[in-house]
């Protein structure tokens, strides 16, 4: 066969999403380290220990929204790619049900046991009046803790990760702004700054709430609870949460190694490998939440093909913005530590460029975690999420005892070892299913599922006819039934010619032809303009002999048409 699939499509999708999810990722990084500086010149250093007393509660309200919004989004974006929007509906529903219930038994805590929270959070009385004002205010917002980067996650997989970042930007703008009124202004100090984070999320809110709206908005809330969706929500979202959760436990034993071995100067190195991390973290949170729904309805639709170029994709994208970082702290360390006010330290240059080795590494990881979350190969998934937070304090307590300065290599090492055991057990589930690829056990193209791309230019199914033929013959499909086939392609290709507006040399359509029993699915996908409904009803009311059912979606910001014809 002659024709291949090209990367077109798949690219652009990933690359849409993932502009978006790292200007998100940037906003609220910077909205992070900003918010620091602000509480700290304006309140006081005391003020700034009360609120970074109160990530942990933080933390864990993300924990919670991850666990079931991410994987309640991947599940709509399965269920979209099966074109069984109804089923993506429930799922949605179901998990912003759940998330407002929690929300709201996290307000009703705020009411009745505040005190007793805050005791937790915070062991030096004196401290404990502030933390009390701030974490009072996180409890009572907690529905909107919750909510809105629930809706974003959602919003996102809808094909509309613009407005998905939008809702997180503006939330995190207007947090910084509110910060500077309720705080300087209105002298509310401690409480100023939590209720400008709520106020930031009304507007957010808000601005998600304009998602349905649209006329292309397939999320919509269908009442129906089914406890086997939400148990599938859960374990899909586990990995991530596991990630989020755990990472807290990671640093605060990192902290005490690194403190007790390596002293304040140590910590000081520290402070500039944790920020440097986030900044890696943009790049490799934005690819993995990119990969999410474009990988999820390529799995849903069996597509093994085009999620295999999805996930190659992403590699190349990560590795790029990774090498980028990774020379930058190998030829530049000391700068790197003097933009966060760090210099003049024994061994930082050492450090940085040890620390840096394990970036890379780590995110390789993440990304096959989130490529395993994808496929359903739970176990894997979960491990990883697991090892990436816990490998490396074990690793550094044996380094600190053999020499203080090893533990650097600690994160190299955890991470390394994770890749080994991951590709290990990986490898023991390729030798019980043969279906299942090399290391990344993407599963291998269904044989009565064949695929190509199609010039946007000429959109000429001629070309491609004789591999068609030669695909079908395998499965016995009689002549008539191929020439339906390619005259319902002809058809809506015709279609697709007329609402080209200008040159499209470089695009290409992806067809997918799959052979069942009873009939033929002919799936065709393209990014050119949206499908109005009155086009979309022209061609389900055609009146012809050719296919037996037509249905449309915009999916990942493509449209996806599905034919059946009959056999």
């Amino acid at each position: 066969m002659s024709s291949e699939r090209k990367s077109y499509l798949i690219g652009k999708s990933i690359k849409s999403y993932l502009l978006a999810s790292i200007l998100a990722s940037f906003a609220i990084t910077l909205g992070v380290v900003v918010d620091g500086i602000i509480v700290g010149n304006l309140i006081g250093d005391t003020a700034l220990v009360a609120v970074n007393l109160c990530v942990p509660l933080i933390q864990f309200m993300t924990a919670v929204t991850m666990l079931i919004n991410v994987g309640g989004a991947i599940m709509v974006a399965t269920s979209y790619g099966k074109m069984d929007v109804k089923s993506g509906n429930i799922f949605f529903t179901m998990a912003m049900i759940v998330t407002t219930i929690l929300g709201i038994l996290l307000l009703i805590l705020g009411i009745f046991l505040c005190d007793e929270i805050v005791m937790v959070l915070c062991k030096d009385p004196s401290l404990r009046p502030l933390v009390k004002e701030y974490a009072q205010v996180v409890l009572l917002s907690a529905p909107l803790y919750l909510l809105v980067p629930g809706f974003s996650m959602f919003i996102r997989t809808d094909s509309n990760p613009k407005l998905a970042s939008t809702v997180l930007i503006a939330a995190n703008v207007c947090n910084l702004v509110m910060d500077l009124i309720l705080i300087k202004i209105f002298n509310l100090g401690v409480m100023g700054s939590a209720l400008a984070t709520s106020l930031g999320y009304v507007l957010g809110f808000f601005i998600a709430l304009t998602h349905f709206k649209r006329k292309n908005c397939s999320l919509s809330f269908k009442l129906k609870f089914e406890i086997k969706k939400l148990g599938k929500i859960a374990i899909t979202g586990l990995p991530v949460a596991l990630a989020s959760c755990l990472m807290t436990v990671r640093f605060l034993f990192v902290n005490r190694i690194i403190m007790t071995s390596l002293g304040s100067q140590g910590m000081s190195i520290m402070a500039v490998c944790f920020n440097i991390m986030m900044l890696s973290s943009m790049f490799i949170g934005g690819t993995s939440q990119a990969l999410q729904p474009v990988g999820g309805v390529l799995f849903g639709g069996k597509d093994y093909e085009g999620l295999k170029i999805a996930v190659k994709t992403s590699f190349k994208v990560l590795v790029t913005c990774i090498s980028f970082i990774f020379v930058i702290l190998i030829v530049f360390p000391n700068k790197c530590a003097e933009l966060f006010g760090v210099s003049g330290i024994e061994n930082i240059t050492v450090a940085i460029r040890i620390f840096a080795l394990s970036i890379p590494i780590f995110a390789a990881n993440y990304l096959m975690m989130v490529n395993y979350q994808i496929i359903r190969i739970k176990a894997l998934s979960i491990f990883i999420s697991c090892g990436q937070a816990l490998m490396v304090v074990p690793v550094m307590f044996i380094f600190s005892k053999i020499d203080n300065h090893l533990v650097w290599y600690s994160f190299l090492i955890g991470e390394l070892i994770v890749l080994l055991i991951t590709g290990v057990f990986a490898e023991n589930y390729r030798k019980k299913d043969a279906t299942l690829g090399f290391f990344f056990l993407l599963p291998k193209k269904l044989d009565n599922m064949h695929s190509f791309s199609i010039s946007y230019e000429d959109m000429d199914i001629e070309k491609s006819k004789d591999e068609i033929y030669e695909f079908m013959n395998k499965y016995s499909v009689s002549k008539d039934i191929f020439q339906n086939s390619v005259k319902a392609l002809k058809l809506y290709l015709s279609k697709l010619e007329t609402q080209k507006t200008s040159k499209e040399n470089k695009k290409y359509i992806d067809v997918i032809i799959q052979v069942l029993e009873q009939k033929i699915m002919l799936v065709i996908k393209d990014d050119g303009p949206i499908f109005k409904q009155d086009q979309i009803e022209k061609f389900k009311n055609v009146d012809n002999n050719i296919y037996q059912s037509f249905d449309y979606s915009l999916i990942a910001g493509q449209n996806v048409a599905r034919v059946s014809v009959e056999r």
